[in-house]
């Protein structure tokens, strides 16, 4: 466990600034009163070094952001909307990456990198092997061979068979729902650590209140704030007053930090420092600093509300060009053509990495599958065999 800490006065506190303040360092919380600062190179000692584990998760942030751009360039040809998460890729990806493979896993709909990371080689659906991306664009396109067969559009998909749960459109509600897995995993006494993602707006939802009975039974649960700033058009600052947002762990008698979430080898360190605390029995509140880049879907014009100087500034910590900068030295973060060279950088990655080839591969596959039955329209409502032929009768089939 990390040693050095300096603890945090009120006037630091109070003065709290997510941008300038988790440049070198992180906050952790280890109860009431007990707010401190940990110096950053402390983190980075858990940090992955090896090559081929920095090169996996370069690629699958650049398979992630990729993804979404495809996908905003087919909006108008698929039935739903669309939820982006640039700019956080580092921590959908780097907390996914730090946990075991069979933790139950229950992301946001901004937490694509969780897909990629765990879907990352072709897996057994059914009675055929497929690849992440064609069940991800089979989902968009609504098809009878997503995970969701063709019932919806978007974000609401699990994926049973990498531990991998769908995300409940009631922001923070994930939180119960996941608390409950790691009830599971802790009666069974499987060694499995549960982790959710909630935004920051969800931190204000009666639903957090789940963790106070997390921490009374000691379960396995750590809970992710994807903290990028903006509750839909509402800011931070507007919906809570207890920031950092960490610190509502103090309510509870659990454990809490704060880090620099577009820094994915800081999210992966802290991610395995949750685990170890979760798995002794204290559940954890991870918070992530990051800044939505985009608006709250595809159909909302974020330079509206959100200033240039703010996405300027935000746009020099792009989890994707810090990685490839620490990995090949650039693009140059400070360089006043920042934003070109990055675009250039990243589409060369993209065709090293086969990332175009194997998305463009997966979107022909689903554009090609199959439309859902009419006839399809009841099934899977149920898991229980018997309320499934029920509600096929009430539907008009004969289930009996």
């Amino acid at each position: 466990m990390l040693k050095v800490a300096t603890k945090i006065t009120a006037e630091e506190i109070k003065n709290f600034d997510y941008f300038r303040d988790l440049e070198r360092r992180f906050i952790e919380i280890r109860g009431p009163n007990q707010m401190y600062w940990r110096e950053k190179s402390e983190l980075e000692k858990l940090a992955p070094k090896d090559p081929e584990t920095l090169l996996f998760l370069l690629r699958s942030m650049l398979l992630t952001r990729r993804t979404e751009e495809i996908i905003k360039g087919i909006i108008g040809q698929i039935p739903g909307s669309a939820f982006f998460g640039t700019g956080n890729e580092a921590t959908s990806c780097g907390v996914m990456a730090a946990m075991k493979y069979e933790d139950p896993a229950f992301p946001l709909h901004r937490d694509l990198g969780c897909d990629f990371v765990r879907g990352h080689e072709a897996f057994t659906k059914g009675d055929i092997k497929v690849r992440l991306a064609n069940l991800l664009f089979a989902q968009y396109f609504s098809r009878a061979n997503s995970p969701c067969r063709g019932k919806d559009g978007n974000i609401h998909w699990g994926i049973p068979e990498i531990s991998r749960y769908p995300m409940i459109s009631h922001l923070g509600t994930n939180i119960p729902v996941a608390c409950g897995a790691a009830l599971y995993e802790k009666e069974n006494k499987s060694g499995l650590v549960a982790f959710t993602f909630i935004g920051d707006g969800a931190t204000s939802t009666g639903d957090i209140q789940a963790l106070n009975q997390a921490a009374s039974r000691k379960l396995p649960v750590i809970v992710v704030i994807d903290n990028n700033k903006w509750a839909y058009r509402t800011t931070l600052q507007e919906q809570t007053a207890a920031i950092p947002l960490s610190r509502k762990v103090e309510a509870f008698g659990i454990r809490g930090f704060t880090i620099d979430g577009t820094d994915i080898l800081s999210v992966y360190a802290a991610t395995k420092m949750a685990r170890e605390i979760a798995l002794s029995g204290t559940p954890v509140l991870l918070e992530s600093s990051t800044f939505r880049m985009k608006g709250h879907s595809v159909y909302d014009p974020y330079e509206h509300y959100v200033s240039k100087e703010d996405l300027e500034k935000w746009s020099r910590r792009d989890p994707i060009a810090r990685l490839a900068n620490t990995i090949y030295n650039e693009p140059d973060l400070s360089d006043k053509n920042f934003e070109d060279e990055f675009k250039s950088v990243k589409s060369r990655l993209e065709k090293e990495f086969g990332v175009e080839q194997e998305l463009q591969e997966a979107l022909e596959w689903a554009k090609s599958s199959p439309q859902p039955e009419p006839s399809d329209l009841y099934t899977d409502i149920s898991s229980n065999p018997e309320l499934q032929k029920f509600i096929g009768v009430l539907c008009g089939r004969d289930e009996r």
